[in-house]
């Protein structure tokens, strides 16, 4: 299995509901990454018990969006999603990568993100943010104070939830073949600092193990970001080609 580590910081919120999780079977490896959508112990608890099942499901099929979809419409199906009061279940923002034979595929539903760092040390963005801000920029117009934090698709999305208006939840989907390197992912609330400090996220990985470059991109966020509202920060990094 390639080498992967993950590092997590509790911010100011009340629990950490970031959960990830890596899985390796039969030639085919999976790593995932969760952001819980709320602070409370059943939602911990859930996120981490759907990192597991991704994992298992992307080891099993051996394709992120295939697995995504499968956990994705599981968490839809359970009891309570259609009716009023689905907010107060548990949900999560989620991306996969699933690495088969040399090819990495990668799948995502809301803003959790995905980065590929080549063997000469190029930094590619895989995913594209499920949330309002993307929405407004990809219209053309400025987003609005608070739109980062409004995802559009995640684990738990139900099509006949009341506020969701009959709408479908969004994938993206991405794939990476040939000479792979190091993998990375984050939750927002640890990229989103990063950015904000115009801090490159390559400064940290250069030199580092997975371990070394995982706690120094979750610590520099935690660092970074603003003293009122620091969310959890959770990085993901495997060397694909170990």
């Amino acid at each position: 299995m390639p080498t992967f580590r993950s590092a997590q910081r509790l911010g100011t919120r009340s629990h950490q509901c970031d959960a990830t999780a890596g899985r390796s079977r039969r030639g085919v490896s999976a790593f995932t990454l969760l952001d819980g959508i709320g602070s409370s112990e059943k939602v911990r608890t859930w996120t981490r018990e759907r990192a597991a099942d991704l994992a298992s499901a992307g080891v099993e099929l051996g394709d992120a969006e295939a697995a995504l979809r499968r956990v994705h419409a599981a968490a839809g199906a359970e009891p309570g999603r259609d009716t009023w009061g689905w907010e107060e279940l548990p949900a999560a923002v989620a991306v996969l990568a699933v690495l088969r034979q040399d090819v990495l595929t990668v799948a995502w539903c809301g803003d959790s993100r995905a980065w590929h760092l080549s063997p000469n040390g190029e930094l590619t963005l895989l995913t594209s943010d499920h949330n309002r801000a993307q929405e407004r920029l990809d219209e053309g117009m400025a987003p609005r104070p608070g739109d980062r934090n409004t995802v559009t698709s995640y684990l738990g999305w139900h099509p006949m939830a009341p506020l969701n208006g009959g709408g479908s939840a969004k994938f993206g989907t991405a794939q990476i073949d040939g000479r792979l390197g190091r993998l990375v992912l984050a939750s927002d609330g640890a990229y989103e600092p990063l950015e904000s400090a115009c801090d490159p996220m390559t400064g940290h990985l250069a030199g580092a193990t997975c371990q070394q470059a995982a706690q120094r991109l979750a610590s520099t966020a935690i660092y970074h970001a603003r003293p009122q509202h620091i969310d959890n920060a959770t990085v993901l990094v495997a060397d694909l080609s170990s």
